[in-house]
């Protein structure tokens, strides 16, 4: 377990139960460079790995894998940029 899902479990044990799932996003940025539109993502545990697909909005893939994201016992799902 890493030091970041560590953390996060200390802060959603003190924040309680959340009522509806969640899914946190983490992406990556670099002073002075444009945000640039999402092509991969995996879980923070590295299990599993999305790619967009050639007709999907970036909505829709991040629909798609908020869906099949797993998540902890918190009904928490942590997601990471991967290019």
């Amino acid at each position: 377990m890493t030091t970041l899902e560590r953390r996060l479990e200390a802060l959603e044990a003190v924040c309680g139960a959340l009522r509806e799932p969640r899914t946190l996003l983490v992406t990556f940025t670099a002073p002075g460079v444009p945000d640039g539109e999402l092509f991969h993502l995996r879980e923070m545990s590295g299990g599993l790995a999305w790619s967009r697909r050639d007709e999907e909005t970036e909505r829709q893939f991040l629909d798609r894998a908020e869906l099949e994201a797993p998540r902890n016992a918190l009904g928490v799902a942590v997601l990471v940029q991967n290019e």
